[in-house]
């Protein structure tokens, strides 16, 4: 079989996620969808719980404050790394600042012009699965 290989502007479309549609349907996946300075712009019902987020109309709801409980943002934050190479990532780590072992998929977004535009987080709490998985490690 031949298979055309896709360009990087068709490959960023597919990579493109339209947080607008149907954003608050996974109750257990927290979703927040954050622009080129680090805000949180928008945020389903889990993530405003989790994160304990504000009010997002009208103010600047910094990322790297309610995921990492910093000031600034976070030098190994790897989520940052996709707006670096401008493709999705997919890691576990523990996030001291929400006591939790999370799994994160972050997506950067661009404009029609594939200029940067924000990133989109989809962070799911594994830390009852790494819990049992390290129960049914030990011997």
């Amino acid at each position: 079989m031949h298979y055309k290989k896709k360009t990087k502007e068709q490959q960023r479309e597919i990579n493109t996620v339209h947080p607008e549609n149907n954003f608050d349907t996974h109750e257990k996946i927290i979703m927040t969808y954050h622009d080129k300075d680090f805000n949180i712009i928008l945020a389903n019902k889990a993530a405003k719980e989790l994160l304990c987020l504000p009010s997002l109309i009208g103010n600047k709801v910094k990322c790297y404050k309610y995921y990492h409980g910093k000031d600034s943002p976070v030098e190994q934050c790897p989520s940052c790394k996709c707006v670096l190479t401008g493709e999705p990532i997919i890691f576990e780590m523990y996030e001291p600042h929400l006591h939790k072992r999370v799994q994160i998929r972050a997506f950067p977004q661009f404009d029609k012009n594939s200029d940067y535009k924000g990133m989109i987080h989809f962070v799911r709490d594994i830390t009852h699965e790494s819990l049992s998985s390290d129960k049914n490690n030990v011997k």
